[in-house]
């Protein structure tokens, strides 16, 4: 089931703006603009402990990502890949589903013709605390509808606002650049460091 993989639908994305994050075909990250970021690796849990994120470094510039989300008696689990590129000095991560995790959770199912994708977050990390904002969907499309942004992407279901980032990497790396201090397309959430 290789080839069968996922369009996310993404627990982390969801909770961390209380939107949809914007997916993305292709990766953000590329060999010259990966960062390691060392002071990631630990248990992160926001504000009022409902939210929590783990950071594992798999090799040097690759992470595996566990979030945690709880509201009253319910808890759900997420895993993700993620890359941390730096782009003109700022910070964004690039998660996409755990490939593992998600065969597993699919391996009752015969055919799934589910495709691969990714999602983006602007990233601040200053001692034990970290600001993460996922980048929206519904704000990146009322930019685009409105001539705001030129940048390529597919509408697969034309009968509603489903859409998806079909542009190649380094354009999103411009994109990204370009807009990562507009506030309209990003919604902070802070984390803090739990002490090992």
């Amino acid at each position: 089931m290789k080839w069968a993989k996922i369009l996310l639908i993404l627990l982390l994305g969801l909770s961390l703006c209380g939107c949809v994050p914007q997916l993305s075909l292709y990766p953000l990250w590329d060999k010259e603009h990966l960062a390691s970021e060392p002071a990631l690796v630990g248990t992160w849990i926001n504000e009022d402990g409902t939210e929590s994120i783990q950071f594992k470094e798999e090799d040097q510039r690759k992470y595996v990502v566990v979030y945690s989300a709880k509201d009253g008696e319910k808890s759900s689990q997420s895993s993700y890949t993620m890359h941390a590129v730096r782009l003109d000095g700022a910070l964004f991560f690039d998660f996409e589903s755990d490939q593992t995790a998600l065969e597993e959770r699919l391996k009752p199912e015969l055919y799934l013709p589910l495709v691969s994708a990714h999602f983006f977050a602007r990233a601040t990390v200053r001692g034990d605390e970290l600001r993460l904002a996922v980048l929206d969907d519904e704000a990146f499309l009322k930019k685009v509808k409105n001539d705001k942004f030129d940048i390529r992407y597919e509408r697969p279901n034309p009968g509603n606002d489903d859409h998806v980032l079909s542009a190649r990497t380094e354009e999103i790396q411009k994109f990204l650049s370009k807009h990562s201090a507009d506030q309209d397309l990003w919604e902070d959430k802070t984390f803090h460091r739990v002490a090992n």
